[in-house]
């Protein structure tokens, strides 16, 4: 078995925890523990400290919001997006190879790739639509996720659409968040605030 020395002990929940340390080759190597009880877990950390110096992280706090989402793209960056794609390549390879195989000439290959890429594109369109998400904070850490995706995000502004709704913008990323009330669409911003103090928020614009 190989030597290893911890040099950190992050608590992923009450019964579990990922060790961090260097093997005797001074390779980074990580283990997670995982026992029945958090007492088993909490006596096992106990000897890890007494035996090596450690650095101990804490047990983040998960909380999620309930929210509607919607991922505002454009159609530019959908075609922009796709038509560097390796998969766009790589299929249109294949099809290419495929058919030319059978003497079908470039017209059957041209005719599927631009097929593979329309379906692509109205799946990231369908991506528009609002769903049911939820806002996810873990300690410093941010993230929007529905049923299907996940995207972790820094927010760096907010702009109120409505009293109940609002655009949240990070780097490349612009998510429409829709509250069931006004008052939890403020709890909901406040709290973002709380986490990211430094985001900057454009009040709701009022039409006269």
């Amino acid at each position: 078995m190989q030597e290893f020395r911890p040099r950190r002990l992050v608590w992923k929940g009450p019964d579990r925890f990922l060790l961090v340390g260097l093997t005797k080759s001074s390779e980074l190597q990580r283990s997670f523990l995982r026992f029945k009880t958090a007492g088993e877990a909490s006596r096992a950390a106990s000897t890890i400290r007494e035996t090596w110096l450690v650095v101990e992280e804490p047990l983040v706090p998960v909380e999620e919001i309930e929210v509607q989402v919607r991922v505002l793209y454009s159609l530019g960056q959908f075609v922009i997006t796709y038509m560097f794609s390796f998969r766009l390549v790589l299929v249109g390879f294949i099809v290419y190879a495929i058919l030319s195989v059978f003497g079908s000439g470039m017209l059957a290959p041209a005719i599927l790739v631009s097929l593979y890429v329309a379906l692509y594109v109205w799946a990231l369109w369908e991506k528009r639509k609002r769903r049911k998400g939820w806002l996810r904070f873990e300690g410093k850490s941010f993230a929007v996720r529905t049923e299907q995706d996940w995207a972790t995000i820094v927010p760096k502004a907010i702009e109120w659409k409505s009293t109940q709704s609002f655009v949240l913008k990070g780097s490349g990323t612009k998510v429409d968040i829709l509250l069931p009330t006004e008052e939890d669409a403020a709890r909901v911003v406040q709290r973002i605030r709380t986490s990211f103090p430094e985001i900057k928020e454009a009040p709701l614009k009022v039409q006269r």
